[in-house]
């Protein structure tokens, strides 16, 4: 159940000059830093323990309003490095930032567009049938070439549970499950739910960016290709057989993971200009015998087409969002960073969802694993191209919408860890990026990918780290009085360099609802219920992004040092136990994990 909105308005310089390069800035909490349960403030907190609060509230939201832009066209750049400069020019709260002009920031920190972020409520919820919690938030993007507003958003976002039923006793029992909606895990539910649909209200840059790894990828002859992989596989004892420019495909190979996630895609030209990241590569009879090559496309000056229709009313914003908000001090230690979100025992009973993350780690991974990370196009081994509910096929597919669902299931997972991974600070390569680079060089399925060594797919795609994924559950369950959305993947995070298998991580997250009942009438209510609340694309999305957090929350972190320095430790994780492979006889059965394919 959720009563919130959200407005967005965009200006017209967007269209004009969209951003590219975008910096989001330190965001502010209006509140006091107190605990609200129905706006009354439960404790009375010092003055310093409420600032700490109110600084991890605002980066919470800032945080995932970063991961759900890195998942996009645009690059957004590290939040560390921002504070960073920002450190570095003395700006240490929020009076000090509104002091700073937007184009002053832009040159500092090399951005097309700075976004300012205001968090207004952060409050919880419980009268018995009705218990959750509730977010709101503005947002600014500001041109640093003029300081004009570009876009903005306005939203309040709740995520509260709402169990009602006639019998005395039902409503007993329902008002006592409601209350468990009180958890810290789904107050991260309510923060990602406000920061994703901010986001997707940011217009989408058409145009397909221009990357010199895949002109130069295109200019590849197949000779040179051969020998450049020779190269690389010198001293083993196979050498794996290099792709044509082109991929042909057979009868019994699966197609291209490359597909359009919606609308057909017969007979669709092959152009590297093309405005979509993916495209289907046709068959070789299909293809012109002579070379193409990339036209070089402006992707920051290239303007993107105005929606039709009649032009909406736009809510007036401050000329700088800070201005009305009283001073917060930055770049104080964050409350509960490595568990906020994270599933404690209690909750995996309570949500009925036991299975633990398992996650292995290589002896090499404090030593190996930074760096830039390439994460690879997925492969679904869920589906088989179907829309599945209790194990069965909802809707009949042909050949080619199978293909286009199991691509669409794929890149939905591998964009949300994207943006987990961009949230812990890993320095992500931009997805779209990725995916230009593999096909200029001919890369059509899942086969051909893993038929490249790692050392050189991180030499085309200039990445130190690869991340390989599968999706390995992905349906729908109903049972009248419960229903839930199953989601489940496997990760490997592979060395560029040495091509080791550094993490290998698996999980399976179950998005449901239980709404017990007694009577016939109560019954028909949980039936309808469960029907209307869960089964839902946006149940399916939570699932989803509760599969990606935990999956990355998992990965140990890696301390930043100077990268001249090799001394580099394995900080002990908090919560979760990591399993080193070194001395037991079970921890080197699973050694085969780090020494075949990505996917073994």
């Amino acid at each position: 159940m959720d009563p919130g909105k959200i407005q967005a308005g965009v200006s017209s310089l967007f269209y004009e000059l969209p951003p590219k390069t975008i910096a989001v800035l330190p965001f502010v909490d209006q509140d006091k830093g107190d605990y609200y349960l129905n706006k009354v403030a439960l404790n009375q907190r010092n003055p310093e323990l409420r600032e700490k609060y109110r600084w991890t509230r605002a980066q919470r939201v800032r945080k995932l309003i970063y991961g759900n832009l890195a998942q996009r066209e645009y690059y957004p750049i590290k939040l560390g490095k921002i504070d960073a400069l920002l450190k570095q020019h003395g700006i240490l709260n929020s009076k000090d930032l509104s002091r700073v002009s937007p184009e002053q920031l832009g040159s500092w920190l090399h951005a097309d567009a700075v976004i300012y972020g205001v968090v207004k409520n952060y409050e919880s919820y419980y009268a018995g049938v009705l218990c959750g919690y509730s977010i709101a938030a503005d947002i600014q993007m500001l041109s640093t070439k003029n300081g004009e507003q570009l876009f903005y958003a306005s939203g309040v976002r709740n995520q509260l549970g709402f169990d009602f039923g006639l019998n005395p006793t039902d409503l007993l029992i329902n008002s006592a499950i409601n209350f468990s909606y009180l958890r810290d895990v789904v107050l991260r539910r309510a923060e990602e739910d406000i920061s994703r649909e901010i986001v997707l209200r940011i217009p989408t840059r058409r145009p397909t960016p221009y990357f010199s790894q895949a002109e130069n990828a295109l200019a590849l002859s197949h000779n040179s290709f051969s020998k450049e992989i020779q190269n690389e596989k010198k001293g083993r004892a196979a050498t794996p057989t290099a792709p044509t420019q082109f991929i042909s495909h057979g009868n019994n190979e699966k197609r291209s993971p490359f597909l359009f996630t919606q609308g057909s895609v017969h007979n669709m030209p092959i152009e590297p200009d093309n405005p979509h990241f993916s495209f289907r590569l046709s068959k070789k009879n299909e293809l012109p015998q002579k070379n193409i090559a990339i036209r070089k496309a402006d992707f920051a000056l290239a303007a993107i087409d105005e929606p039709k229709g009649k032009p909406t009313k736009q809510k007036a914003m401050p000329t700088v969002l800070l201005n009305g908000v009283s001073d917060q001090k930055f770049f104080l230690s964050e409350i509960g960073d490595k568990i906020h979100g994270k599933k404690s025992l209690y909750d995996r009973l309570i949500e009925m969802d036991i299975q633990k993350p398992e996650v292995i780690a290589h002896p090499d991974y404090s030593r190996e694993a930074s760096g830039k990370i390439a994460v690879l196009p997925f492969s679904d081994q869920a589906t088989g191209g179907d829309f599945l509910v209790n194990r069965i096929p909802l809707f009949p597919k042909s050949k080619m919408q199978k293909e286009n669902w199991q691509w669409t299931v794929s890149n939905r997972l591998r964009r949300t860890i994207a943006g987990y991974l961009a949230q812990r600070d890993f320095e992500i390569l931009n997805l779209g990026e990725v995916d230009t680079t593999l096909k200029a060089h001919g890369l059509a399925t899942m086969k051909d990918l893993l038929g490249i060594p790692p050392q050189i797919l991180g030499k085309w795609l200039s990445a130190d780290l690869l991340l390989y994924g599968e999706v390995t559950h992905y349906e729908g369950f109903y049972s009248v009085v419960w229903a839930a959305w199953k989601v489940g993947a496997r990760l490997n995070l592979v060395s560029a360099h040495s091509g080791k298998k550094l993490l290998s991580t698996n999980a399976t997250r179950m998005s449901n609802r239980f709404i017990p009942a007694i009577t016939p009438v109560d019954l028909a209510i949980s039936g309808i219920t469960t029907m209307t609340t869960m089964m839902r694309d946006y149940k399916l999305k939570q699932a989803e992004e509760e599969l990606s957090r935990e999956l990355v929350l998992r990965f140990p972190a890696v301390k930043q040092v100077n990268e001249n320095s090799e001394n580099r430790d394995l900080p002990h994780p908090l919560v979760h136990k990591i399993s080193i492979l070194e001395s037991s006889p079970k921890k080197r059965k699973n050694l085969d994990l780090f020494e075949k394919s990505p996917f073994a």
